[in-house]
């Protein structure tokens, strides 16, 4: 949970307990297992878990655009460094990031949900796959129409693509 302010807070069902995560407000804050807190702030990458007496941090490559917690532990952080997109994965506790990779032009990500592939657009009528191991792109489409909505299969190897027709 994230407040207003942008402070990271843990809330356990069982008991009702919430708990301040960390005491400075974060940009952006996601998690895939409620307990490890991956948000940004300040140009930085911060990890937060119920263990550490400090978060882990890492200086972030690009402005950020997107954060997106991965089930393997590490954290993609997805920027803006004009003209291009960057994508940078960290895998703590290394603070400096096991792979990176340039796209062209704006990109957002769609899905790094699982499967071996992470979707991005890379505008209003393009997809771009890209490969999770090593963030190498492995292709690209060009859609007819404007993309309105995206999602994956649940296993993340399919990404289903909702259109309109602008003519």
């Amino acid at each position: 949970l994230r407040d207003s302010g942008g402070l990271a807070w843990r809330l356990t069902l069982g008991s009702g307990l919430l708990e301040r995560a960390f005491p400075t407000a974060l940009e952006s804050a996601v998690s895939v297992d409620g307990t490890t807190i991956y948000g940004t702030s300040d140009g930085n990458v911060l990890r937060l878990t119920p263990t550490e007496s400090a978060p882990w941090k890492a200086a972030a490559a690009a402005r950020q655009s997107q954060l997106q917690a991965l089930r393997d532990g590490g954290v993609l952080l997805i920027g803006q460094r004009a003209p291009e997109t960057v994508l940078t994965r960290y895998r703590p506790p290394a603070t400096e990031a096991v792979d990176s990779a340039t796209l062209p032009g704006t990109a957002r990500l769609i899905s790094a949900a699982g499967g071996d592939r992470y979707y991005l657009s890379d505008g209003p009528r393009g997809l771009v796959s890209v490969r999770a191991r090593d963030l190498e792109m492995l292709g690209s489409i060009a859609l007819g129409d404007s993309i309105i909505a995206t999602t994956t299969s649940p296993s993340g190897d399919r990404v289903y693509v909702l259109g309109r027709d602008d003519d």
